[in-house]
């Protein structure tokens, strides 16, 4: 495990909703624990082999811009086709589809709950 982990929050309402797509839509995903205290959930996770922690909270809590984001790149163009397709869903595509140099795919996509990932694949 890395001492480095991506920190979200979210509103109550959206952290586990914000959770079970991240899981779903992300190979080598899985939930590691989550617990509830002081109104708050903490769920500790693994999206793409990457630990995360999501914090769900009784308040509305904004993400920053798209200039932060998180790198992601696809083992095969399926797999990069049915990442874009589910985070562009309810998303908003930044960027879509580019071929750009080493890259057969390049995007840039704020998901349905306001984190933008970059999503590429060779």
């Amino acid at each position: 495990m890395s001492n480095l982990k991506p920190f979200l929050t979210f509103s109550s309402t959206v952290s586990e909703k914000a959770v079970n797509f991240y899981l779903a839509t992300f190979p080598h995903s899985s939930l590691i624990s989550s617990e509830t205290a002081m109104g708050a959930t903490v769920t500790e996770l693994i999206i793409a082999g990457q630990d995360f922690i999501i914090m769900g909270m009784d308040s509305e809590v904004p993400l920053g811009s798209w200039a932060t984001s998180y790198y992601f790149e696809a083992d095969s163009i399926a797999e990069y086709d049915r990442i874009f397709t589910a985070l562009a869903a309810e998303g908003t595509v930044i960027m879509s589809q580019e071929d750009f140099n080493a890259f057969k795919k390049v995007s840039w996509i704020t998901d349905q709950f306001g984190t933008t990932w970059q999503l590429v694949v060779k």
